[in-house]
């Protein structure tokens, strides 16, 4: 299964960046950009998906951003520390990128995160909140770019079937991965 994972991944990155390279594009904030990244929130890693749109207004303002995670909970099992896995969901807007340098660009971001726990560890089927973060993105062509995003996530969310009752996927959050925009 894992390898059928990657493949799809690879297989993916790989029409996406093909796709680009065809085409004269520029980054200019008419362009929709999708992208894979490694995230912690907290204490949690996790790795994802992420599209943004293109830019709805001058080119710089307003566009719209959603991100697919499975993170991992590291917690007490039968008195042995584990991981278990769970998902998130975030639907969110950035308000502005402002160009540094031709290369580097900056934006803030805020929106609604959908936290889908594990049964293993939570009687809860969904938990709601929200996150904010700045970044910055560093285009090193056209077509491919290098991001990292500091933040903070808020979900009331605890695993109520581990002792200690832990929270999670809320606290400082990072992201860090690369995008291709086409």
């Amino acid at each position: 299964m894992k390898n059928k994972i990657k493949l799809v991944l690879v297989l993916f990155f790989a029409v996406i960046q093909l796709k680009a390279q065809n085409a004269e594009i520029k980054n200019d904030g008419k362009s929709s950009e999708i992208g894979f990244h490694l995230s912690q929130f907290q204490n949690d890693f996790g790795f994802g998906l992420d599209y943004t749109s293109p830019y709805l207004i001058k080119d710089r303002y307003l566009a719209f951003t959603f991100r697919t995670n499975a993170m991992y909970l590291e917690h007490l099992e039968k008195l042995k520390t584990t991981w278990t896995s769970y998902f998130n969901l975030q639907l969110g807007v950035i308000g502005n990128k402002t160009e540094i340098t031709e290369n580097i660009v900056i934006y803030g971001e805020g929106g609604v995160i959908a936290v889908i726990p594990n049964s293993n560890f939570s009687t809860y089927d969904v938990h709601i909140g929200g996150y904010g973060l700045f970044g910055f993105q560093f285009n090193f062509d056209t077509h491919n770019a290098y991001f990292i995003e500091l933040g903070g996530v808020g979900v009331e969310s605890s695993a109520d079937k581990v002792p200690t009752e832990p929270i999670y996927s809320n606290g400082f959050l990072v992201n860090v991965g690369y995008k291709v925009i086409f």
